[in-house]
């Protein structure tokens, strides 16, 4: 089980949003990282990546 981590200092961990309301096409970029001393390996962890959907059906 992993532990819970420290938020990251800077607030923008997602950027670039975009929402095209009339397609319905969202876009944003992410990024964050997990210092070593937060996670089982020691080694910092940096997680990023992009979400290119399309928002067919509300739930």
């Amino acid at each position: 089980m992993l532990g819970l981590f420290s938020p990251p200092e800077d607030d923008d961990i997602i950027k670039d949003i975009t929402y095209d309301t009339t397609a319905k096409h969202l876009t944003f970029s992410f990024a964050f990282t997990i210092p070593g001393a937060d996670n089982v390996t020691g080694n910092d962890l940096h997680i990023s990546g992009e979400v290119d959907i399309t928002a067919l059906k509300a739930i």
